[in-house]
């Protein structure tokens, strides 16, 4: 019975023994391999070398060894082909009678050296390719040198432009029609003071011709107020406006300032009643007019135009010691076309007059509708 007892603790004592030096051997070489794996993800040649010489007396060096060369066949999977070679020359050199490494490294060779083959007919190609489209771009170059002319932008780089049109010309237009032109005239000539509120429609149209020197255009204006708003007075005058002014600007000096010379004409209709009650007011008037304006000033998509005028024909007016005009628009493009932009227009437009007894001002806002060829 004792010696049955005995037997039996013998053996659990081998066998538990056993165990012990199975996982402490486990752990000792997956310590091992955590620090193949570190040279591995460093891509250090040093430290796996370090790592076999250290190792390679060791009773479980085989291990460590299949461990490194299976680490190469994932490069290889990857086709990093380039560390892959480096690995398996490093494990070779610390055992030269390793036949899977020699194997492994004669496929790897092969593969690598196809790569590389690969790799330089592709750069032979994007070379080549390259070279075409060089070959190219100098015969384009060189038509383009013959047919067009090159002129430098504002932000210092160059454009080619047509040498059928060395002016660098180039046209734009805008029509709008004024749905609603309310006029106020107040005349200071009367005690006490008139204020006649009517409305009407208007037509504007302009037109520029731009080089590389100057712009020339002209801007012509037609409205008309014939409908008495407010109180319904009867004898409320009716205006009529015309304004044919041409207009030049100085490229190389600014391309929105215009100097304006024209002619203005001013209509004042008055009914039976006007000939007594508003005899004041001025009747038909005809001036040269001279001035300039400010163009296309930009306000984000939208943009600013005016324009102030000296109308001298007051000279030729016994009671009227001055007189000038100004207008501040506003255009909105909401819409466009192939071959235009549609446009909203808001603003206002004045004439005043300074007479010997008083002051007569006839200001007029305006909104309109039309269209441009969108050139700025």
């Amino acid at each position: 019975m004792f010696t049955r007892r005995f037997k039996t603790i013998f053996f659990l004592l081998i066998l538990f023994s056993a165990a012990t030096s199975l996982f402490a051997v486990d752990e000792y070489v997956s310590n091992i391999y955590k620090e193949i794996d570190q040279s591995f993800s460093e891509k250090s040649e040093e430290v796996l070398n370090e790592i076999l010489q250290k190792y390679q007396n060791d009773k479980n060096y085989y291990l460590i060894e299949n461990y490194a060369q299976k680490k190469v066949r994932r490069l290889v999977l990857s086709d990093e082909y380039t560390f892959a070679m480096d690995a398996i020359v490093i494990i070779i050199e610390n055992n030269l009678d390793n036949e899977s490494a020699l194997e492994l490294y004669s496929m790897i060779s092969d593969a690598y050296d196809e790569q590389k083959h690969q790799e330089e007919l592709a750069l032979q190609a994007e070379e080549a390719k390259a070279q075409r489209i060089e070959v190219a771009k100098e015969r384009q170059r060189g038509s383009v040198d013959k047919e067009y002319i090159s002129t430098a932008t504002t932000s210092g780089g160059q454009v080619y432009i047509s040498g059928a049109d060395t002016k660098l010309s180039h046209s734009s237009w805008l029509i709008d029609f004024g749905l609603m032109n309310f006029a106020n005239l107040m005349d200071t000539s009367y005690d006490p003071a008139y204020n006649g509120f009517n409305y009407g429609i208007s037509l504007d149209y302009s037109y520029a011709y731009s080089s590389n020197e100057k712009t020339f255009g002209i801007d012509t204006e037609f409205s008309g107020k014939f409908l008495s708003v407010g109180d319904g007075s009867s004898d409320t005058p009716i205006f009529a406006e015309i304004e044919v002014m041409p207009k030049m600007a100085w490229t190389n000096f600014s391309k929105k300032f215009f100097l304006r010379f024209g002619m203005v004409g001013l209509v004042t209709g008055k009914s039976a009643e006007a000939e007594t009650s508003r005899s004041l007011t001025i009747d038909n008037f005809y001036s040269p007019a001279l001035g300039m304006s400010l163009e296309r000033l930009n306000i984000g998509s939208s943009y600013l135009t005016f324009n102030m005028d000296y109308l001298p024909g007051h000279l030729f007016y016994e009671n009227i010691k001055a007189a000038a005009s100004a207008k501040a628009m506003v255009t909105i493009p909401f819409g466009e076309t192939e071959k235009f932009n549609m446009i909203l227009k808001m603003g206002i437009k004045d004439y005043l007059f300074v007479k010997s007894e008083g002051i007569e001002n006839r200001a007029s806002v305006v909104l309109a509708i039309g269209a441009e060829n969108g050139s700025k």
